[in-house]
């Protein structure tokens, strides 16, 4: 298992081209760094323009964070949802000594995944934090 870590800025944007009417939950593994400025860092999650949730970010660890899709909020027809991932950026050079890092900078992500509840039963996520 290797990852495949992605830096966001402070909105990210990803289409979710499959996800359907048995589609019950969303998954996403992310860390964001302990950054001095901003401790109790939070991201907040939309499937269009529906509002999934807000959640505290582990400065600490790797970790899985799951949102439950209610099913009149899945898409209807051919329309490609959009998962919109935001948090307040950072610049790593105005934040830890020694960097010469200007680049704004949001989350690490690691993968999305969706899942319906039949698929994974036996691993249902825990209640967001």
């Amino acid at each position: 298992w290797r990852r495949s870590v992605r830096w966001t800025k402070g909105t990210a944007f990803i289409w979710l081209p499959g996800l359907g009417s048995d589609t019950s939950y969303i998954d996403l593994r992310m860390h964001s760094p302990d950054i001095p400025s901003q401790p109790g860092r939070t991201l907040k999650i939309m499937l269009d323009e529906v509002d999934l949730g807000e959640v505290v970010l582990d400065p600490f660890s790797w970790e899985t964070y799951s949102f439950e899709i209610p099913p009149q909020w899945l898409p209807r027809g051919d329309r490609v949802p959009r998962l919109t991932l935001s948090t307040t950026p950072f610049r790593p050079a105005d934040e830890f000594a020694g960097s010469t890092d200007r680049r704004q900078l949001g989350i690490r992500l690691d993968w999305v995944r969706w899942r319906s509840s039949e698929i994974d039963e036996a691993h249902r996520p825990n209640p967001m934090p």
